[in-house]
């Protein structure tokens, strides 16, 4: 039986809407209430070499820094940031020492693959889960999506994604794309899926992907009123309680209302 994930990016893609400046009270207050929320990973922001961010903001030049936002003390969450490769080098990230943040994602253009795949394996040797976000996934031809699985397989990613990055994706795609992931990938492996609402079918192929019967646990990126670049990203107070009504699950919304009303709007 499937298992199913969500994976909040307010505070890392709705950041391209404000240029990350949520302010700190904020960034402390909508982690607090996306882990009361019961959402089961939390990205809090971009780890990056580059200077000059302050507190207000929710990029951050080390994983202390970022473990300093965490105060909500829910330990059943996962706690994660994101890297754009080349953004930041493995020198500046510490050794995994038990804090809250345990999971990093590596976002990575296609030509930038086989460097991604080496930062990742070294990230993983310090103790942090890894999540491999290929972008504009679309773009690989299936031999290529193929060769980034097996090196998937070599390494042991916490997950593997499927990203939209222009919102271009139809159903038949994602659908395709995602049953060659799955009959090659690991098993225990996750597959995530990350969308942007171009053509508003963000919601429509969250839910589709979520009606694939499999075994795997699938993980679906949201954000708080679909908070992202460009169109945005599918909406995390939506789309918990089409999970909630249809897969049992046990998100709260009211605490996302919190974030819209006291923080968004």
């Amino acid at each position: 039986m499937k298992k199913i994930e969500i994976l909040d990016c307010t505070l890392r893609d709705g950041g391209y809407v404000n240029n990350w400046e949520f302010g700190e009270k904020n960034i402390k207050s909508i982690i607090s209430k996306l882990a009361l929320a019961g959402v089961d990973i939390i990205e809090c922001g971009f780890l990056t070499n580059e200077a000059g961010f302050t507190a207000e903001q929710s990029q951050f030049n080390s994983i202390s820094e970022i473990e300093d936002y965490i105060t909500s003390g829910n330990t059943d969450c996962m706690y994660v940031c994101m890297i754009n490769y080349g953004d930041c080098s493995i020198e500046d990230i510490t050794d995994y020492n038990g804090g809250n943040l345990t999971g990093i994602r590596i976002a990575f253009h296609q030509k930038d693959m086989l460097g991604a795949v080496e930062l990742s394996k070294k990230i993983i040797s310090k103790g942090y889960k890894v999540f491999l976000q290929p972008m504009v996934t679309i773009n690989y031809t299936d031999k290529e999506l193929l060769e980034l699985v097996e090196m998937a397989n070599e390494m042991k990613p916490f997950a593997f994604y499927i990203v939209d990055s222009f919102g271009m994706m139809k159903q038949n795609d994602l659908i395709r794309m995602f049953y060659l992931v799955e009959n090659n990938l690991m098993k225990e492996i996750a597959i995530g899926y990350h969308s942007h609402n171009n053509l508003q079918l963000a919601y429509s192929n969250a839910q589709a992907l979520l009606n694939i019967n499999t075994n795997r646990t699938l993980i679906i990126d949201s954000s708080v009123m679909g908070m992202g670049r460009g169109a945005g990203n599918l909406n995390t107070e939506l789309f918990i309680e089409y999970t909630n009504s249809n897969y049992n699950t046990n998100y709260f919304v009211y605490p996302l209302l919190q974030i819209a009303d006291e923080v968004l709007t």
